[in-house]
């Protein structure tokens, strides 16, 4: 389960943002099997063409990329929070990919 990070009125699932096909959606709470671990963004290049993420896409500061490790969870994987490193303005989204960039979680 994940809460978007804004409580404004949504227009659209997401926003597409920067080059066509190129969307993305941030979120203030994000889980893994019902731990909370942060903030978290998705983002998702519907493109034959990879990009990199600019920083004007995201509104937050993102540090790692949410990965599976040992396959998907489907088969024995497991999701992987704090995977490598992650710096809009660097990392690649490749063609017909995605991304998701998580923040370090908040102390409550």
């Amino acid at each position: 389960m994940t809460a978007p990070s804004a409580p404004a009125a949504v227009t659209s699932i997401c926003k597409v943002h920067g080059a066509p096909g190129i969307y993305v959606r941030e979120f203030h709470d994000c889980y893994d099997q019902g731990s909370l671990f942060g903030p978290c963004a998705a983002v998702v290049n519907d493109t034959a063409a990879g990009h990199t993420v600019a920083p004007g896409w995201l509104t937050q500061t993102y540090r790692s990329e949410i990965s599976l490790r040992g396959g998907d969870v489907q088969s024995g994987g497991t999701v992987a929070v704090d995977g490598v490193p992650f710096a809009a303005g660097s990392t690649l989204i490749g063609p017909w990919s995605a991304n998701a960039p998580r923040r370090r979680a908040r102390l409550r």
